[in-house]
C-alpha cells in the first residue's frame, strides 16, 4: 500500500493511496472510501490510477483513451464546433487555446488540424506542420505575458508519458517557477 499526497483542484491538499485488489488491480483511495476501480477515464487531475505497469498515470492517460480515434477525441469536437474554447490563436494549420485543467497560470494547448493521433505517429509529411507548432509556442507565450521569464513546452507521447487525449497536442505552460526533473 503506497500512500501519497498530491495538489488537487483549487490547490486544496488530496491524499490518496493505492490498494491491489484480489485479482492484482489497483484502486484510488481517499477519505471518501474507494472511488473507482482499474481504470479511470476523464480528465481529473485529482483522480489517479496504477496501470498494469504498476506506475501512476493521471485519470484520462490510459491504453484504452489511446485506442480512441483522433477524429473522436474531444479536440476533434472543438476543432469542428461542438465543445467551445477559448481561442489564442489559430490558423490554417493549427488552433491554440486555454487548458480546462490548468496546471499552471498559464496553460495553452496547440493542436494541429490534421488529426494525429501522438507525435510517434507523425511522418516525413508532417514536418512543416510539426515546425509550424513550435513557432507557434514563443508567439503565444509573448502574447500570453511569459515570454520573459520563462515557460516550459510539453509534448507527451503514450500512456507513461500521461498523454490524455489521442490527439497530438503541445502544452505552452508559465507563469511560475518550475522545478527540475518534472515528473
Amino acid at each position: 500500500r503506497a500512500t501519497r499526497r498530491v495538489l488537487g483542484c483549487g490547490l486544496k491538499r488530496h491524499s490518496y493511496s493505492f490498494n491491489r485488489g484480489s485479482k492484482g488491480k489497483f484502486w484510488y483511495e481517499s477519505s471518501g472510501g474507494c472511488v473507482d476501480k482499474g481504470m479511470i477515464r476523464g480528465f481529473s487531475s485529482t483522480k489517479w490510477m496504477m496501470g498494469e505497469d504498476k506506475q501512476p498515470q493521471k485519470a484520462g492517460a490510459t491504453i484504452e483513451a489511446l485506442k480512441i480515434p483522433p477524429e473522436e477525441t474531444i479536440f476533434a469536437k472543438i476543432l469542428d464546433g461542438r465543445i467551445p474554447c477559448k481561442k489564442v490563436h489559430e490558423d490554417d494549420l493549427a488552433l491554440a487555446f486555454h487548458d480546462v485543467t490548468p496546471q499552471a497560470p498559464v496553460h495553452i494547448l496547440i493542436i494541429p488540424k490534421k488529426p494525429i493521433g501522438k507525435l510517434s505517429s507523425a511522418t516525413s509529411e508532417d514536418q512543416s506542420l510539426l515546425g509550424h507548432m513550435m513557432l507557434l509556442a514563443p508567439k503565444i507565450a509573448e502574447s500570453q505575458g511569459i515570454d520573459k521569464t520563462g515557460y516550459r513546452i510539453v509534448v507527451n507521447n503514450g500512456t507513461h508519458a500521461q498523454q490524455s487525449v489521442h490527439w497530438l497536442h503541445i502544452h505552452v505552460i508559465g507563469g511560475r517557477q518550475f522545478t527540475w526533473p518534472p515528473g
